[in-house]
């Protein structure tokens, strides 16, 4: 009953410890100091991906769609990148989360952000082709 017990205990002050996590999309319902963070996130991204942009993936005129998850600390380091949608072609699914990589560490989170969440989670689709965007 005791080692029960302690194991109960380990599990709660984990699940007590977990970061809060707020998780914005082209959807999501955000403050206006959000949806400023996420503007001038998307602009670092596509400059760094412009100027990054696989030679290969031009050559052969690849295109495609992917979405994908980036987790965001506090401090603006990432967390965690993950592709949710493949392309269809590996060389852009890797050029995308070369290119987060690239960007980072991105602005910290605002104060108001930081209020509500330790992490801030985008969901975001890229369209990759003769000129690549975030949606």
């Amino acid at each position: 009953m005791a080692r029960l017990e302690a194991e109960l205990s380990s599990q709660q002050q984990a699940w007590s410890q977990r970061p809060k996590v707020r998780r914005i999309s082209t959807t999501s319902e955000m403050s206006s100091e959000e949806a400023l963070y996420l503007q001038q996130w998307e602009k670092r991204v596509e400059r760094i991906g412009n100027l990054n942009y696989p030679e290969a993936a031009r050559e052969q005129e690849l295109s495609g769609r992917l979405r994908l998850l980036v987790a965001i600390n506090a401090d603006g380091s990432i967390r965690e990148a993950q592709l949710l949608t493949s392309s269809g072609h590996q060389l852009l699914d890797t050029a995308a989360l070369d290119i987060l990589n690239l960007a980072a560490p991105f602005a910290p989170l605002p104060e108001s952000v930081r209020e509500k969440a330790d992490v801030l989670e985008i969901v975001r689709t890229w369209r990759f082709g003769s000129s690549w965007r975030a949606n």
